[in-house]
């Protein structure tokens, strides 16, 4: 068998490493258009299938033995600590319970309780998360459920729909994955939700108010523009495409 050199094996790791990043990108951006062109889908229902299907979606280009998409995981699963990753930060319950478990959460889905849709897809957001239902892709499923059931609401905006845009500004991933943290290290399904239920409305209450200032800035560069192509006597549509 012929020897690979070792610069040869960076770059095939390189290249497939680039390869799954854009692959998941796209695969990301297909799934949450799918997500939103179900805000008014007839007879639509959660189901173990249905959540199978999207993990599937999600991470089907990194499906293996090992870690199967679109199927419960067949073993323990842990959450390594971010400052030591031999350290297990959290342990998801006995993979004998996960179909049971999803199907509370099936069944939660399914129905009413009367709380703000905020409310319930932070709360999905927690659940999903703490029952580690996959080997691979569920902190990225779990925000997932929680953009979709926004978006059944009828809020099809990325940046009211989804937190993924705050978590990517500085210091909020950490945030995130903290307030996660003080779950606690094992399930608990009835612990005190209200801390993580303010940080979820904390970061829509932020992202609304980075897309308003957004929006403010936005009107007046387009008011100075047309002030200026006025001056000029120019075309209108020129403070279109000075704008863009």
């Amino acid at each position: 068998m012929p020897v690979v050199g070792s610069e040869r094996l960076a770059s095939i790791n390189h290249t497939c490493t680039g390869f799954h990043l854009e692959t998941g990108f796209y695969l990301k951006q297909q799934m949450m258009t799918y997500i939103q062109s179900l805000h008014s889908a007839d007879d639509f229902a959660y189901s173990k299938g249905f959540l199978n299907a999207l993990h599937w979606m999600l991470q089907g280009h990194r499906h293996s033995d090992r870690r199967p998409a679109g199927r419960w995981r067949h073993g323990p699963v842990y959450v390594t600590d971010a400052r030591d990753p031999s350290i297990a930060a959290y342990t998801g319950p006995d993979v004998d319970t996960v179909p049971a478990l999803m199907t509370e959460l099936v069944d939660w889905l399914n129905a009413d309780d009367g709380s703000h849709p905020l409310v319930r897809a932070a709360m999905a957001h927690l659940q999903l998360a703490s029952v580690h239902p996959w080997a691979d892709g569920n902190g990225r499923m779990s925000r997932s459920l929680q953009t979709l059931m926004i978006a059944r609401e009828g809020v099809l905006a990325p940046e009211f729909s989804s937190i993924e845009a705050w978590l990517g500004r500085p210091g909020n991933t950490w945030e995130y994955h903290q307030a996660l943290g003080r779950r606690g290290g094992a399930y608990r399904p009835n612990q005190d939700v209200s801390e993580w239920i303010r940080f979820n409305l904390t970061a829509y209450h932020q992202q609304a108010q980075t897309v308003h200032a957004r929006w403010i800035r936005s009107g007046n560069v387009w008011a100075m523009l047309d002030d200026y192509v006025a001056g000029l006597r120019l075309d209108e549509r020129t403070v279109s495409a000075l704008h863009a």
